[in-house]
């Protein structure tokens, strides 16, 4: 991330964005401990809880890092049968529900905006939000065209050499960053002003 045009960007602005990328990676390591570890896996609920909780109140596309533990968790109970773990899961998740409790009508109002640029090609989403995370805006262009191939290229040596190694690890990463660039799709079909 240290590399990454489009964090640094963000990472100088006295906004949320930090804040909400703190409490995604918060959410899930304490996602990832709850599920795997044998000890103090309340302490982990506990902070699970909070970290959504924050996150989602920071900014509306926080709900993207709930619903993609939501499919990760989903596939490993199928596949682990640790219904005792998933219970503690679902507990912190409703946790989280009831204390946006307040604000959810609000936030439910948003999908009754209509926007106030001209609707993009919801089609082009993918390749904007590689181009933007990886080259960002103010990268020069000879490096704006061919970096987001390499990090493309990069990620999926990554996600490769990770699936030999531990194969739940790779589906939880592939889980958070695949989810939310279909919902965001979804999204956008929807309504074409993403």
């Amino acid at each position: 991330m240290a590399t990454s045009w489009f964090q640094i960007w963000y990472a100088q602005e006295a906004r949320m964005y930090s804040w909400l990328l703190a409490c995604a990676l918060l959410a899930s390591w304490s996602l990832w401990r709850l599920l795997h570890a044998e000890r103090r896996r309340l302490l982990f609920a506990a902070l699970y809880t909070l970290a959504i909780t924050l996150g989602v109140y920071l900014h509306f596309y926080g709900f993207l890092v709930p619903i993609a533990h939501t499919v990760f968790v989903l596939g490993w109970l199928l596949v682990t049968r640790r219904w005792r773990v998933g219970l503690m899961w679902l507990g912190a998740g409703m946790a989280s529900f009831v204390l946006f409790l307040p604000w959810l009508s609000r936030s439910l109002g948003i999908f009754g905006f209509g926007g106030w640029r001209a609707s993009g090609n919801p089609h082009e989403i993918p390749w904007r939000y590689l181009a933007a995370y990886t080259a960002g805006d103010a990268m020069p262009a000879p490096l704006a065209s061919w970096l987001p191939w390499f990090s493309l290229a990069l990620a999926a040596v990554g996600t490769i050499l990770w699936w030999r190694q531990r194969t739940s690890a790779s589906l939880f990463l592939l889980t958070s960053c695949l989810v939310p660039f279909g919902v965001i799709y979804l999204l956008a079909v929807r309504n074409p002003d993403f």
